[in-house]
């Protein structure tokens, strides 16, 4: 048996989450100073979704088809390559040349994240005690830790964002080093890894969830962009946006860590729902007439939506698909949520410029509870459905 592996684990989701800071926190940020318009910024980092979102599956079936090659190999190539962009960036000039090493590192960041999960569950497959939701939870306090640090850094000098953004990947290569031996998948003789849409065709409930999923992302996403004119158009400003933002990174990282003990009295699956039904909800409260105080409450609720959401999903994909096809379907959970990022940061933003910010939260109302309600009619009790149902 592997010693440690929970407090492994941490530190590698740390370091990778960390390494997302400069693509998700601080993209604006650095991207700005080197003289991009904010358009520029919306298609560049919409780009480096849509080719994460393609990548994620391709990856995924060339490990689930190949045995000789592992999810730590990948990382440590995809890592390299991200570093390799990073120094580009760095050491190049003009907008155009930024932007283009800019999203092809964010490229490789974003696309690692359903290969950092699949060690996990390769160990939690095999009978190890890894607790995942525990990680996970130290990952995203580590990320919170990390937007302070970075928030300094970027005062003095966006330049000084990159070399951090090289140390991290760094360490998080050196990380894969204390998982000497990753466990191999066993795989049924009688079963051969197929392609996403072979999956997609097998797995229809989970196409048709993962549909759902994507909606209430989308909306999610919007949210999350356009905090600053939401609480703006309620008369608050960049203050009341920090606070509503740290609300909801605060309460999600407890829920976040208690998640197999929470799982333990309620399974997976209706956790899921839960998550799903709340989503809708924290939605509904923010077109009510609550001012600032209802903009606080519905990031309260991220509790119970996000928080549970995020680890609740990593868990079910893995108990519903065959060992052949675990990488593939934790990758389309990845797609899926850079998808939901393109079209909510994109549609969002022409919604908002063209409606206004309270139709806009109406139309986004509509979205999530669609999506809630195919994430529910779709989402199954695995121990009642046969994973190839």
């Amino acid at each position: 048996m592997h010693k440690y592996l929970t407090e492994k684990h941490a530190i590698l989701q740390s370091a990778y989450w960390m390494s997302t800071c400069i693509n998700y926190a601080f993209a604006e940020v650095f991207l700005s100073a080197y003289g991009l318009t904010s358009t520029q910024i919306g298609i560049a980092l919409s780009t480096s979704n849509v080719a994460a979102a393609v990548l994620q599956p391709v990856i995924g079936s060339i490990l689930d088809r190949n045995r000789k090659l592992n999810a730590g190999q990948a990382i440590t190539l995809m890592a390299v390559i991200a570093i390799v962009f990073a120094v580009g960036d760095w050491l190049g000039s003009g907008p155009a040349v930024v932007a283009v090493f800019f999203v092809a590192l964010s490229t490789m960041t974003i696309a690692i994240l359903p290969l950092i999960n699949s060690i996990a569950f390769d160990y939690i497959d095999n009978g190890e005690k890894l607790n995942f939701s525990i990680a996970r939870g130290i990952a995203s306090l580590s990320y919170a830790l990390l937007v302070i640090v970075f928030g300094k850094l970027a005062e003095y000098n966006v330049d000084y964002l990159l070399p951090g953004y090289i140390l991290i990947n760094i360490g998080m290569i050196a990380s894969l080093r204390m998982f000497k031996s990753q466990p191999v998948r066993v795989i049924a003789e009688n079963k051969q890894a197929g392609g996403v849409f072979e999956l997609l065709k097998k797995q229809w409930r989970f196409g048709l969830m993962l549909l759902g999923f994507t909606l209430m992302f989308v909306v999610h996403q919007i949210i999350f962009t356009y905090m600053l004119r939401i609480v703006q158009e309620i008369g608050g400003g960049v203050s009341e946006r920090s606070t509503a933002i740290m609300i909801s990174t605060v309460l999600e990282i407890p829920i976040m860590l208690l998640f197999t003990r929470i799982e333990k009295r309620i399974p997976c699956y209706r956790l899921l729902m839960i998550a799903a039904c709340v989503f809708t909800l924290k939605d509904i409260i923010l077109i009510l007439p609550l001012g600032i105080w209802g903009v606080y409450f519905a990031q309260f609720l991220q509790f119970g939506c996000y928080a549970l959401m995020i680890p609740g999903i990593t868990y079910y994909v893995n108990d519903i698909m065959d060992d052949t096809d675990k990488i593939k379907g934790q990758a389309l959970v990845s797609s899926a949520m850079s998808i939901s990022s393109v079209a909510g940061c994109l549609g969002g933003g022409v919604l908002m410029d063209n409606v206004g910010v309270h139709t806009t939260l109406i139309i986004g109302v509509a979205i999530s509870a669609i999506g809630t309600l195919l994430f529910c009619l779709f989402t199954k009790n695995p121990s009642r459905t046969a994973k190839s149902a």
